[in-house]
């Protein structure tokens, strides 16, 4: 709908819809937005901390004031993530609440307790977080 209503306003379109589609969409989309940031978004970090341990997301190594990583090629031989592009300390935020927190990656943990599938569950992950 803000696209539509955003094409009407390139197009100097005379009709007021441009603007009524765009603002509704803003409403809509900040009214949407709320639920995902608090309660919901910290709730479901602080869960898959006490559930996953990071393991679904290909974080190898422990470290304090962990960063997210947005993308990046998953070497799970070398154990390192390639090119990645990370927002420093944002995992630790997500999950503890501060930025200085300690964050426990894979290598807490026996290898034989690793997820199987953690190539592909490293790409699923990075997919998903993308689109919210």
């Amino acid at each position: 709908m803000a696209a539509v209503g955003a094409l009407y306003l390139l197009q100097k379109r005379e009709d007021p819809f441009g603007y009524i589609f765009l603002k509704l969409d803003i409403v809509a989309g900040v009214i949407s937005c709320v639920p995902q940031v608090s309660p919901a978004g910290d709730l479901h970090g602080k869960y898959m901390a006490k559930n996953r341990h990071c393991s679904h997301g290909g974080f190898f190594h422990t470290e304090k004031g962990a960063g997210m990583t947005v993308i990046g090629q998953l070497d799970y031989e070398s154990q390192i993530i390639d090119n990645p592009l990370r927002v420093n300390k944002v995992l630790s935020f997500i999950i503890y609440g501060t930025t200085a927190a300690e964050v426990e990656g894979l290598d807490h943990f026996a290898r034989d307790q690793w997820p199987s599938t953690l190539p592909l569950l490293f790409y699923i992950t990075q997919s998903h977080s993308s689109f919210h």
